[in-house]
């Protein structure tokens, strides 16, 4: 019999899980302390296996798993872990060892019976108790039976909630499934759901809500049928079981998420309407669980205290979310949000759920993990929550009867803030719709009535506002602001990161800054008496003893900048001239408010400063050398060794840059293999030493597939760099070329035939090409949990960042040009904001800035880009939520970082106050933001917004922007003829010297001499918070003037 399946037991993971199991005990949990092994097992599986079982949520974490893993158990002790699998299952060792923790595998109950009595002689073990019972097959019975016969009942303790726990914090691949169920999620309810509801509610013959529930469920059981997802890979996604997808109108809704089949379709066996609806429903991938629910607001229909009650429900989510950060408690976050709601408004505050959500992940609705009075779990980074906040029988405004409300999100905890991963839809205006009944009958009365042609616009008879696609950005982009402003004030007000504090541990100035270098011990005698009879140089310290005041002074050597002895006049003088206020100085910049002793001299009528100034720079020699020993362990990769696997896949014959050029003369063109090894890649080739990279140490890896190319690129960047031709490399790739570069010449001419077959091959080529490498990337991605970045469709552009014009691609991710050599690849999570130089109308070309969120780092510059890509390029920014500015120069930024980073108040995202002001965005334009959003839902987008998702990558994304959807290009054409127009006229205006406020008439010119008038003095503003060198930029002449029409 073959085995169903593979599996290897997961090293990170299981030390993740024994982390926890300690932290846990360390709180003073009382079962986690008490346990000293666990016991976990998972039978058969059938029709009847309920899901939601902790011991078959721990085997399939362990076992990194897409599915729960049958016939496997577990023993967990503090040294030792034992896994026992059945026939049907091969589960193979780490080849990866746990420091401390010994793993072994076992096939069968009875082959493991003798080493698990051993383990668990005289252990209290955890179990989920209860679960043993609904256990099925042979292999469940005889584990259970071994437990039961090796652990007395006293010391069995019934542990399931502990267990539970212990999968509340997560590593990134299991995050990223449930980003990925969150994005499915968001991608049916804005491509079917919404439609589907809303057009049934528009019938006059409408379907029940029980059908049209119906109608989702299938649509989620089968979610490649929805129009733009055709391409979706759905063999990871499934519905959550136990937790049915859910359609209720006023009356009919039920808060229980496990409503049984016979209730929900007892009470929705009713034609929807519209007024108050709530739909809600939860994907899994790969077992992660994501939920999602909406309430939408039918205008004419619903009550008219809706929108307050739920605007007051969107608030108290954002408070949640505010809430949720590492080191609070569940309990505490329910109090706090419980609070905020009773100063928002009490009334509404009583119909609160008693529950604000629960922990999601391979496991739903633990006790542990509720946001309730009961959870008691401590929030960390790696958890995900889904955040649902209920109103129930709210009473409607003038009535007698009442409604309900549900917002229901799915956040994930990452860098201490809780990211939203279900962005569709939230706010009151996008839910919002209009008397669907009333629209239906005026189109029917419209169709009979003559049409008034005064109203006859492109689209029709219709009174809808049109604005272009830019118009729109702006919006957007506005609400970026906001957005980004309100993520800095619950992050605590942090600006910028700072460079780490590991640079300046490399050297003995910056540990001597930080504190951390102390050349005296307690019990050393300071100062020496040697100190007493002058300068004194303590080399096993590092020490210099100076006199100032008549005092010795101890200084410590790498303070010191240089010593200079001289001559003068009989007397030797020494100058001793120290690191100063200067920006290389790490001791400055850690300490830019103290004062700094610049320089101290002596003079002596006999020379005896020449062996101080030796022993001095001796000293300054070693500290030289030992910084850059530390140095270069800090940059360079780690140690760790690869652990090579028998019979790897290999990605065969491919070129690797940059090229060795020390390979020998059969492999000029050094050509190898790229292999999969356990714990990184290893690239082998004729005449060389193999090239290993770590898993490790691999920051991104890029797959650039052969497009209107002839080579297919596998790019791997580095976190710290490896050693190729004697020099440090993070940039890495592999090369294939899939059609020739240039064909020989020959006499003999092909014919038509020919060269379709030729061109055919060339296809074929590409295509083989191409699904090797993404084979190889998919594998690596499910070996590595490293996501594989693929580029966006159509999106691209040209541009210079370090020597010639090369192709840019990326995502919402990354942004990369790896063509041609050097590469360039930059994190999106990196940058803060982006600008874009030289707007000038008329201009062929313009640069665009990346600013990154460490102001230590020097700003990223790309030259010469084709002017035709801006509004792409904006695209792609707001889709990856980067705020970008528009200036007519290009900023020192230089200057400006350093008026930044000496800037204790630097708020980026204040309106008026910080980037912003490159956009002319003050404080003046809140009040008009919120009228443009009043009316938001009554104006028509020339560029619809949800266009087409496609993606070659294997991922879903739930923002609502897409950089590949279409520029508004007629808007775009008329934009560049208007100011092609102007440009013509205003030089026959300067070559006539007319001007344009003077009817045409010659205008005087000025005598020489003449004083110029005064410009009229500005109203008074409030000043807004700008570096000096960009206030010049911001406004006044650095804008160009409207354009007349």
């Amino acid at each position: 019999m073959q085995p169903s399946a593979n599996h290897t037991i997961s090293v990170s993971r299981l030390s993740a899980v024994l982390a926890q199991w300690r932290a846990a005990a360390a709180r003073g949990d009382a079962a986690a302390k008490q346990c000293s092994a666990w016991a976990c097992v998972f039978g058969e599986r059938s029709v009847n296996t309920p899901d939601n079982q902790r011991g078959q949520a721990i085997l399939q974490y362990l076992l990194e798993a897409k599915e729960p893993v049958c016939n496997t158990a577990v023993l967990i002790t503090e040294d030792v872990t034992l896994i026992l699998h059945g026939a049907g299952v091969r589960v193979a060792a780490p080849l990866t060892k746990l420091e401390g923790h010994t793993i072994e595998v076992v096939e069968g109950v009875e082959a493991a019976q003798a080493r698990a009595t051993a383990l668990l002689a005289g252990k209290t073990v955890g179990a989920p108790v209860n679960e043993f019972a609904i256990q099925e097959g042979p292999f469940a019975s005889a584990f259970t039976e071994l437990v039961r016969g090796a652990v007395p009942s006293e010391s069995l303790l019934s542990a399931a909630p502990v267990l539970g726990e212990l999968l509340f914090v997560k590593d990134d691949a299991a995050l990223g499934c449930v980003e990925k169920a969150a994005g499915l999620c968001c991608a049916v309810f804005r491509r079917y759901a919404r439609d589907c509801i809303a057009n049934e509610m528009s019938k006059r013959d409408p379907k029940t809500l029980y059908d049209v529930r119906q109608m989702l469920y299938a649509k989620l059981e089968r979610p490649n049928t929805i129009q733009a997802l055709e391409s979706l890979a759905v063999d990871d996604f499934s519905l959550v079981t136990g937790l049915p997808p859910c359609l209720f109108h006023k009356g009919t809704y039920n808060s229980q998420l496990n409503v049984d089949e016979d209730t929900l379709k007892a009470a929705c066996n009713v034609p929807i309407h519209g007024d108050v609806v709530v739909v809600r429903f939860g994907v899994k991938n790969t077992g992660y669980t994501a939920f999602f629910g909406r309430t939408l607001l039918v205008v004419s229909a619903a009550p008219s205290n809706a929108k307050e009650a739920y605007q007051f429900a969107y608030d108290v989510s954002a408070k949640l979310m505010e809430l949720l950060v590492p080191g609070a408690r569940l309990s505490d976050v329910y109090a706090g949000a419980m609070q905020y709601a009773t100063n928002q408004n009490s009334d509404l505050a009583v119909l609160l759920a008693k529950n604000f959500g629960f922990s999601t992940g391979l496991l739903v609705l633990e006790a542990r993990g509720t946001i309730s009075e009961k959870g008691t779990a401590i929030v960390a980074d790696g958890m995900s929550f889904v955040i649902r906040v209920v109103l129930e029988s709210v009473p409607s405004a003038g009535g007698k009867d009442t409604f309900d409300m549900e917002l229901t999100d799915t956040v994930i905890i990452r860098g201490g803030v809780a990211e939203l991963k279900t962005k569709v839809a939230r706010k009151l205006a996008e839910v919002l719709y209009e008397d669907l009944d009333e629209t239906a009958a005026a189109t029917e009365v419209a169709q009979q009535v003559r049409r008034d042609l005064s109203k006859i616009t492109r689209q029709g008879q219709s009174d809808t506002v049109m604005i272009s696609r830019e118009a729109q950005r702006e919006q957007e982009l506005r609400q970026l602001l906001s957005e980004l402003h309100a993520e800095f004030v619950a992050a605590g007000g942090k600006k910028g990161t700072q460079t780490s504090t590991e640079e300046y541990r490399a050297c003995d100035i910056g540990r001597l800054s930080l504190g951390e270098l102390t050349p005296y011990k307690p019990e050393d005698r300071v100062p020496p008496p040697e100190s007493k009879g002058g300068i004194f140089v303590q080399t096993d310290k590092k020490v210099v003893w100076l006199p100032v005041c008549g005092r010795a002074v101890p200084f410590h050597a790498s303070t010191v900048n240089r010593v200079d002895v001289k001559t003068e006049g009989g007397k030797y003088t020494m100058t001793v001239t120290f690191h100063a206020m200067q920006e290389a100085n790490v001791g400055y910049k850690l300490n830019p408010t103290k004062v700094f002793v610049k320089e101290l001299g002596y003079s002596s009528s006999r020379d005896v400063f020449t062996d101080s100034a030796i022993a001095i720079q001796g000293i300054q020699q070693r500290i030289k050398n030992e910084d850059a020993a530390r140095k270069r362990s800090l940059t360079s990769a780690s140690n760790g060794r690869l652990t090579v696997t028998p019979n790897p896949l290999r990605l065969p014959t491919v070129k690797i840059r940059p090229p060795i050029t020390n390979a020998n003369r059969q492999n000029k063109g050094c050509v190898g293999n790229l292999e999969l090894h356990a714990n990184g890649l290893r690239f082998s080739f004729l005449g060389g030493t193999p090239i290993d990279m770590l898993f490790e140490n691999i920051k991104h890896v890029i797959f650039q597939p052969a497009v209107k190319s002839i080579y297919v690129i596998y790019h791997v960047t580095l976190k710290k760099p490896i050693e190729i031709n004697r020099k440090n490399v993070l940039e890495v790739q592999f090369v294939a070329e899939v059609m020739e570069s240039s064909e020989l010449a020959s006499a003999a001419r092909r014919s038509f035939e020919e060269e379709v077959q030729a061109e055919e091959r060339d296809e074929m080529r590409i295509r083989q090409t191409n699904k090797q490498f993404i084979t190889f990337a998919h594998a690596v991605e499910e070996r590595s949990k490293i996501k594989t970045q693929l580029p966006t469709n159509q999106f691209s552009f040209d541009g210079v960042h370090a020597r010639s014009m090369t192709m840019f691609k990326g995502n919402r991710e990354v942004l990369w040009a790896i063509t041609d050599t050097p590469a360039f690849t930059q994190s999106v999570d990196e940058v803060e904001v982006v600008s874009f130089e030289r707007i000038i109308p008329g201009s062929a070309t313009f640069d665009m800035s990346l600013i990154l969120k460490d102001y230590n780092k020097p700003v990223i510059t790309i030259n010469s880009i084709p002017r035709d890509s801006l509004e792409n390029i904006k695209d792609w920014c707001l889709s990856a939520r980067l705020y970008y500015m528009e200036t007519t120069v290009n900023p020192n930024w230089r200057a400006t970082m350093k008026e930044i980073r000496e800037d204790p108040d630097w708020d980026p995202w204040l309106r008026g106050d910080g980037w912003s002001v490159l956009n002319n965005v003050t404080n003046d334009e809140e009040e008009e933001e919120e009228d443009d959003d009043s009316d938001s839902d009554s104006t028509y987008y020339e560029d619809d917004d949800e266009t087409s998702d496609s993606d070659d990558s294997s991922w879903l994304e739930d923002e609502e922007s897409d950089p590949s959807s279409g520029s508004d290009e007629s808007d775009e054409s008329s934009a560049a003829s208007w100011d092609e127009l102007e440009r013509r006229a205003a030089a026959k205006d300067r070559q006539r010297d007319f001007s344009d406020d003077d009817d045409y008439h010659p205008r005087k010119r000025q005598r020489a001499g003449a004083a110029t008038p005064a410009l009229p003095a500005a109203p008074a503003t409030r000043p807004s918070k700008v570096p000096l060198n960009m206030a010049g930029r911001a406004g006044g002449g650095a804008v160009p003037p409207a354009r007349r029409f």
